[in-house]
Order: structure tokens, then C-alpha cells, then sequence
């Protein structure tokens, strides 16, 4: 059957979907795995929110068959607990399944949920704070990770759900151990550095070099940008005898941030932490869409600042609404961000159909939402 895996840009996440309304035959569902099944022991800390539309399953769990699997799950008739379970080694095994409490909003908010399979026990955590430890059915067979969101209209999914039932995964870290490469990993420990950063989209003048970017500034667990040679890094020069700025979006942990830097203007070293630690970078705003708006704007980039002035955020929504140009103008953007320089402004949103788009344009051009 089809799955239902896609990407929410305004609440980034991955979404993992079961489709309301199903009645007859198989029911469609959604699953993603790692790419590998030769985990032995590990810990896969995943921020997600949970669906609250009941008669699916979320679940977060090392796998490797019905009798070597450690399950975290949610049962969305009933979000107020977490299953956690190691399963039966044998038929007449002990039963090691238990229930803890889960956040009260875990529909609403970004939650850590970690599992750590580690030899002779599985604990628990919520919000790094550890909830249940388990030391029976251990499991001993390396495995895959695997995140999903089901049902089959079982006692225990209680569904299917009669509307879509959505699971949202932020991020994902990894800590784990793969047997069939433990003497590379031991060689190149490097090799296993996580970066907690997310490039969404990036632009070079009006280039878009979201996939140059995500390799070039990509620096261990850091971002690092040198714009001194960003022609290079980023494929050429799309604006020749005019001073440029690169533009990206991206996501640290729940929050999204706009970078911005002209042409160069220095090296920038963008670490793990608060807003603080990333220079260059601030917070995309939170301005609520008018009623008739079938898009939703997540950040306005002109020149070399991000603008946050309701009133040309509330004449985008306008001019989408009644779907006509705009032209780029320091009048209408009310600020010239860069004297004397001709600038260029990307505006990210959220399409009606839900897809990912900008409107990228140079000054004085004239451009419309589509």
C-alpha cells in the first residue's frame, strides 16, 4: 500500500500519516526505518508530537523480529500514557510491558522521547529525564530503528482513525553501535559525529543553492560559512559586478532560524545552543496569517536583514490573497538594509496544497505568489 510520509515546513517535521476514513481492505500507513539493521545496543532520542485523533499507533523501536523488539508507543485513543515494552524472548516468557505517564500536552509540543538498548537493560526518558527501566526480554540480535504510525483496526489500534492522524518527528539523534563496521567506526570515530543543524533552503543572490549548501557548511557538528569563497562552494557567480548575500533557512532542535551574511563579510561559526551562539542568525517571527490567507509566510528576507514589520507581512498576505505583483522596493519593505547596493529578497512559505515554496526575486523586479 501507498505511504504517507511528507514534510510540514511551518512546524518543521517530518509527518507520518494514516489517512482518515478508511473503511475496507488494507489499511494505509506509514513507517521510515534506518538504513542499516546491524544495531547492537544504542539510544535514538527522537522529538516528535503525537496525533491525538484516536485509533492509531506511534511507535519508536529497535527491531529485529516479533521476539527481539523494544517498543516505545502511543495508542492515540489515549495519549495521557506511553507503552513501553521489551517483548517476549519466548512464549513463556515473563511479560515486560509497563505504562508511564506521558506529557500532558503531547499533542501541542516538542517532546524528547529516548530509548537506550543497552546489554541486560532498556531505560526509558522523557526529556533526558529517565521514566522506566527494563531488564527483562533484553534483546541480543542486531536490529533496525524504526519509527511509524499505524493501524489495522486491531483492539489495540482501535481504529482506523476516522480523520488523518499525524505524527511529527523534528529530529532525530543517534548514539549506537553497528556490527558490521565496528573496526571502521573504532579507525574513524569522526566518522560518526551527528550535526544537529538543518538546511531547508539556502540562495546566492537568487541562486538556489540549498544542495551546496547543505554539504559546504555542513563542519562536524557545527555550521561553518567562509564567505570569502562563497562563489566557489556554492557553483559560481550568479550576479556578476554586484555585492551579494547568502540567504538560508534552517532548523536547530524546535527552532527555525534565518542566516544571513553578505559576500566577504567574515567567517561565521554557528555552534550548538541558544540564538547566541549563531552569529548571523535570528529567530523566523511568529505573524498570524489573516483569515482569507491560503498561504502561510515563514520568513521575509531583504538585503541583508530579515523583516519582521507586521505591516509588510499583512500587505504580502494581501497581495496573495488577491494574487497580484508586488515589486521589490526598499518603499515597500519600508528599510533599505544595504545603501547603495541593489539587494535581493527571498520570502519562504507554506503553499496551500502544503508544499514548501519562495518568491525570490533582485531589486526592482516584480514578482507574485503562486
Amino acid at each position: 500500500r501507498r505511504i504517507h510520509i511528507g514534510q510540514d515546513t511551518k512546524d518543521p517535521s517530518i509527518t507520518l500519516t494514516v489517512p482518515g476514513g478508511q473503511q475496507h481492505g488494507p489499511v494505509s500507513s506509514a513507517q521510515i526505518t534506518t538504513g542499516f539493521a546491524d544495531i547492537l545496543y544504542g539510544s535514538v532520542r527522537t522529538v516528535a508530537k503525537v496525533s491525538n485523533v484516536p485509533g492509531t499507533t506511534h511507535g519508536f523501536s529497535f527491531y529485529a523480529n516479533d521476539t527481539q523488539e523494544v517498543d516505545l508507543a502511543f495508542l492515540t485513543s489515549d495519549i495521557s500514557v506511553i507503552h513501553l515494552t521489551n517483548e517476549q524472548l519466548t512464549p513463556d516468557s515473563e511479560l515486560s510491558s509497563y505504562q508511564v505517564d506521558a506529557p500532558s500536552d503531547a499533542a501541542t509540543a516538542w517532546h524528547e522521547y529516548r530509548v537506550d538498548w543497552l546489554p541486560g537493560v532498556t531505560n526509558f526518558y522523557i526529556d533526558s529525564e529517565l521514566v522506566h527501566s527494563i531488564d527483562k526480554n533484553v534483546p541480543t540480535t542486531p536490529s533496525f530503528f524504526l519509527w511509524n504510525s499505524w493501524s489495522n483496526g486491531n483492539s489495540w489500534a482501535a481504529g482506523p482513525p476516522a480523520s488523518n492522524s499525524v505524527l511529527k518527528i523534528q529530529s532525530v539523534t543517534a548514539y549506537f553501535n553497528r556490527t558490521s563496521v565496528a573496526s571502521s567506526i573504532a579507525a574513524n570515530p569522526g566518522a560518526c559525529v551527528s550535526n544537529p543543524f538543518s538546511i531547508l533552503s539556502a540562495y546566492y543572490a537568487d541562486k538556489n543553492v540549498t544542495t551546496s549548501a547543505q554539504s559546504a557548511f555542513i563542519n562536524g557538528s557545527n555550521l561553518y560559512i567562509d564567505t570569502s569563497s562563497l562563489d566557489t562552494q556554492l557553483g559560481g557567480n550568479p550576479w556578476s559586478g554586484t555585492a551579494k548575500t547568502l540567504t538560508f533557512l534552517y532548523t536547530y532542535g524546535t527552532e527555525t532560524r534565518v542566516f544571513v551574511a553578505a559576500q566577504n563579510s567574515g567567517t561565521y561559526l554557528i555552534t550548538p545552543g541558544g540564538i547566541d551562539t549563531a552569529p548571523g542568525s535570528v529567530l523566523v517571527p511568529s505573524i498570524t496569517a489573516p483569515a482569507k490567507a491560503t498561504i502561510d509566510i515563514i520568513s521575509v528576507v531583504w538585503g541583508k536583514s530579515q523583516i519582521s514589520t507586521a505591516s509588510v507581512w499583512n500587505a504580502l498576505y494581501n497581495d496573495s490573497i488577491k494574487k497580484y505583483s508586488f515589486q521589490l522596493l526598499d518603499e515597500f519593505f519600508g528599510i533599505d538594509t544595504w545603501w547603495g547596493t541593489q539587494k535581493t529578497a527571498v520570502i519562504w512559505y507554506t503553499a496551500a496544497d502544503g508544499s514548501f515554496k519562495a518568491v525570490v526575486g533582485r531589486e526592482n523586479a516584480w514578482v507574485k505568489f503562486t
